[in-house]
């Protein structure tokens, strides 16, 4: 097999791992989500048989997004948006786009206002 021959299948195996990837992992994401109702259902069944009560937050989804806090998602972003600046601001060439930085930084200046104004309320209460 020639050296062109060769290069036709890397393109092919590449295109095949850029669009399968992303299928597969939404499949994989799917197949979970199936199991995991199918367990709670399984679980509604056997409390049910039982006569015992169902909990009504088996039935809830809690976000992932309550997970991380916005002190936490502030910080990160911040850190983040320095990091993008001071890397862009070292290239010797100053035609780069060094302000790209600072929007993860002013989103995560955002998310500390975000969590110093709810720390406030929530203190008031």
């Amino acid at each position: 097999m020639d050296i062109e021959g060769m290069g036709g299948i890397v393109a092919l195996l590449a295109v095949i791992l850029v669009f399968g990837t992303p299928i597969i992992i939404v499949i994989a994401i799917l197949i979970h989500k199936a199991r995991r109702t199918q367990r709670i259902h399984e679980t509604v069944l056997r409390l049910a048989e039982k006569g015992l009560p169902i909990p009504p937050d088996l039935f809830v989804d809690k976000p992932a997004e309550d997970m991380r806090s916005s002190l936490h998602k502030g910080v990160v972003l911040i850190a983040v948006g320095l990091g993008l600046t001071i890397f862009f601001l070292t290239i010797p060439d100053r035609n780069v786009p060094w302000g790209v930085g600072m929007i993860p930084l002013l989103i995560g200046v955002g998310y500390l206002i975000v969590w110093w104004l709810e720390s406030r309320r929530e203190s008031k209460t």
